[in-house]
């Protein structure tokens, strides 16, 4: 992201400050680059400059705000990659969140030339007995979220794009409750009782806490 920012004066301008609400000073050049804005907020960035008395101009503002990046999957194998009629093959897969933690995974495996395609919902899956062909795998990952206020939800996933079969599936706080001292429960009890019904395997309950802060807990289905 660039700033691009100039001053008028009687006098030369000697010096510039570029502020952010949430980082605190960032530059003291009229023009920088920077990638390196907190997420996720929505920062106010204030811009003023001083001229060769030491002489500040009044700030002027605008705004930016930062959203989470979507998750990402990666295949990392499939061993092997040539194999006999009836052999067994593992596909390994990971996923990254530059502002989250993976809670899903979605392997969807087609056999050649046959409309017969499944679905595995865990980081590694070996398939056994294949047959002849050319065999197509894709992998997703995805991550949930929990929200107090509906409005939370709906604002995230409009601005970052995530699939509504992707998030609060069974509903939030909203829907399900928001029980003073044991939401925490409400939001554990709910994702286990969630995979078991998906028959899927990790998950990730999360919640936030008053001033900022959060905490997370992830389980897997054995």
């Amino acid at each position: 992201m660039t700033f691009n920012g100039s001053a008028t004066s009687d006098e030369p301008i000697i010096g510039y400050e570029w502020y952010s609400n949430q980082d605190g000073l960032l530059s003291n050049q009229p023009v920088f680059t920077t990638d390196d804005l907190s997420c996720c907020y929505a920062h106010t960035i204030s811009f003023r400059a001083k001229d060769n008395l030491s002489l500040w101009s009044n700030y002027v503002y605008g705004s930016v705000t930062i959203y989470n990046a979507i998750p990402e999957a990666h295949i990392d194998s499939i061993s092997p990659s040539d194999i006999d009629e009836g052999d067994t093959v593992t596909f390994t897969g990971s996923g990254t969140d530059a502002d989250g933690t993976i809670s899903s995974y979605n392997w969807y495996i087609c056999t050649d030339g046959s409309s017969s395609c499944s679905n595995y919902y865990t980081s590694q899956v070996s398939v056994s007995s294949v047959p002849v062909g050319t065999h197509d795998a894709k992998l997703r990952v995805k991550l949930s979220m929990n929200e107090a206020f509906a409005v939370v939800a709906l604002a995230v996933q409009d601005k970052i794009g995530y699939p509504s079969d992707s998030v609060n599936i069974w509903g939030g706080a909203v829907a399900l409750g928001h029980p003073i001292g044991c939401s925490g429960t409400r939001i554990l009890v709910t994702l286990l009782h969630q995979l078991d019904h998906e028959d899927k395997k990790p998950g990730c309950a999360s919640l936030c806490i008053g001033g900022g802060e959060a905490s997370a807990v992830i389980v897997e289905r054995v």
